[in-house]
């Protein structure tokens, strides 16, 4: 592998530092995706029937706690997930309560479980990010 070099603010940085804010940026752009899909699930909800949002009650859960875990400088996922979340960028959420819903041992009932629940479903669908086969785009 070479060695990249890139210039920032007139200095010349190596690999790590290059990784540093291209993570932050997987981080950024999750974060903002998930701030949109979350408001625009909301405000979906917010219009459906009392019945129908009481019905819906697990799955605005879910969104919540993942909204919030997702959102918090310091998660218990590291920067290879972010990236491999930000492959899903416009669908996060559901993605992940879809995979949720099918895995018998996911749980979100803390963020060490719900860390282990993203890092399970960046496993199954995004193998080659997680052992660094590809290149950062």
């Amino acid at each position: 592998m070479t060695e990249k070099v890139f210039e920032y603010g007139g200095y010349h940085c190596e690999n790590d530092l290059q990784e540093y804010f291209e993570g932050n940026n997987y981080r950024k752009e999750v974060e903002n995706s998930v701030d949109a899909e979350f408001n625009a699930f909301k405000n979906d909800m917010l219009n459906l029937s009392k019945e129908m949002i009481f019905n819906a009650s697990f799955q605005i859960h879910f969104y919540n706690e993942l909204h919030d875990f997702l959102n918090v400088e310091q998660t218990e996922i590291d920067d290879k997930d972010f990236q491999c979340l930000y492959e899903d960028r416009g669908h996060i959420l559901s993605l992940l309560y879809d995979y949720f819903c099918k895995d018998e041992y996911a749980s979100i009932s803390n963020s060490e479980k719900i860390g282990n629940m993203v890092h399970s479903y960046n496993k199954k669908y995004f193998k080659k990010i997680l052992n660094g086969e590809l290149e950062n785009e």
